[in-house]
């Protein structure tokens, strides 16, 4: 499958795609509570809803089969992108916790629901760190023997095989006149 356009993957895109398509239907029932003076700008937004809905078709099977072709791959990546994704965003809601249980210095309520926030965050962030170092440790043994190469022997072949002559002896007669070995 060739791989779609930028546009077509930014727009078709869930997180663009769904703001874009909501934000049609918000338009569409305002032009239907105008009323006929709306017609226009009423099917101009029916035909971007439909080209939206296209697009986001069009890149989520595109998304599928990159996934299971990627699927097919003999080994795992070693190193997946994201990981790090969900201790940092424990850190900058750690550090936007942090901010605000300094601005509130006159509401102690406050202080200490900010500060076990930060807490949880702490904790959250060490788990995820935890996990995914435990994760390397144990898997590394695992991987090393799925991905071994397939070996096959075989002792000897089936049947006999005839020789070279024993073959062009055995030839019909109008196999030999086209070879010109004619008898």
């Amino acid at each position: 499958m060739r791989e779609p356009s930028l546009p077509i993957k930014l727009i078709g895109h869930p997180i663009v795609a769904t703001p874009l398509a909501l934000g049609c239907c918000v338009a569409l029932f305002g032009c239907w509570q105008t009323g006929v003076d709306a017609l226009m700008p009423a099917v101009v937004l029916l035909i971007a809803l439909t080209w939206i809905a296209k697009i986001s078709e069009r890149a989520n099977a595109y998304r599928a089969w990159k996934r299971a072709w990627d699927g097919m791959a003999d080994s795992v990546p070693r190193h997946p992108s994201g990981w790090w994704r969900k201790p940092l965003g424990c850190i900058l809601v750690l550090g936007v916790v942090a901010y605000l249980a300094s601005e509130a210095q006159e509401r102690p309520d406050y202080q200490l629901a900010l500060g076990w926030m930060a807490l949880v965050m702490i904790a959250a962030s060490v788990v995820f760190l935890w996990r995914r170092y435990g994760r390397r440790v144990r898997g590394s043994a695992r991987r090393r023997g799925a991905n071994d190469d397939v070996v096959t022997v075989l002792a000897k072949p089936q049947s006999a095989m005839p020789t070279l002559d024993a073959a062009y002896h055995a030839m019909p007669d109008y196999c030999q006149q086209v070879l010109g070995n004619g008898r």
